[in-house]
């Protein structure tokens, strides 16, 4: 028995050099996400409210929804699915409601989505926000078909490189068992 087999999820995975890197670039990459996530936030408040309000604000977010797995060697997903779903929001709340607003939302939304299921309770606010203007039903036609144009392009690219399995494992029996 080797002691550079680490068991990850019942699955066996050798520890290596490679491994580790990645791992680290993973870390680094919700670091990222946290650090921006944070400036959109901040930046956001800051329009509205003042320097003290924002700042207080922003750190009392940065204390409660900084997790330390997230600098370890574990990903935490929430993040990323807050971070598109606050541009989403920005993108309606704070823009003109127009055409290229709303399709940036969509598809900031989709990429929400595609990370983790669990964005679909954003949607019900999603639709009214939209419907705020006068044409609701074409509001309803950009963002659904920025929504689903995108999930379906990421679904034509797992079909094309024959990982439909991965993926179904990924998306289904791994939450599951999660």
């Amino acid at each position: 028995l080797s002691f550079n087999i680490k068991e990850i999820n019942n699955y066996p995975v050798e520890i290596t050099q490679e491994n580790k890197e990645i791992q680290f670039f993973i870390g680094m990459m919700a670091f990222k996400s946290i650090i921006a996530y944070v400036l959109f936030i901040f930046f956001t408040l800051r329009r509205k409210y003042s320097l003290s309000t924002a700042l207080l604000s922003t750190s009392i977010w940065l204390l409660f929804y900084s997790s330390p797995m997230v600098y370890g060697t574990y990903l935490m997903s929430e993040h990323f699915v807050g971070l598109f779903a606050s541009i989403a929001s920005f993108a309606i709340l704070f823009k003109p409601l127009n055409v290229r607003n709303i399709f940036i939302a969509g598809i900031m939304m989709a990429a929400a989505l595609l990370v983790k299921q669990s964005a679909l309770v954003f949607f019900p606010a999603f639709v009214y926000l939209i419907s705020r203007d006068d044409n609701k039903w074409k509001n309803f036609l950009i963002f659904g078909g920025a929504v689903l144009g995108f999930v379906a392009v990421n679904f034509l690219v797992i079909l094309l490189f024959g990982s439909i399995e991965d993926a179904r494992y990924w998306l289904f029996q791994f939450p599951k068992e999660y």
